[in-house]
């Protein structure tokens, strides 16, 4: 988020949730549970994972790859 001009405010609280989401090469979009940069946010010490992360890696999915619903 740095790198996009975002600035954090203040002070990361406990039980603050992050999730990362990769948008590969403009044509594909996942969610990382703990590949790269993932694996270093949910860490005990800085970020927790929100519910559908937690999910997703209880389940052994170290990524999913996030589809566009039909209309």
């Amino acid at each position: 988020m740095l790198a996009l001009g975002v600035k954090p405010k203040g002070k990361i609280q406990l039980r603050e949730t992050a999730t990362v989401l990769l948008y590969h090469r403009g044509r594909r979009l996942f969610i990382m549970g703990t590949g790269g940069l993932a694996g270093l946010l949910y860490h005990a010490s800085l970020f927790g994972t929100t519910a559908a992360v937690r999910q997703m890696l209880e389940q052994g999915e170290s990524y999913r790859e996030m589809t566009a619903k039909p209309s």
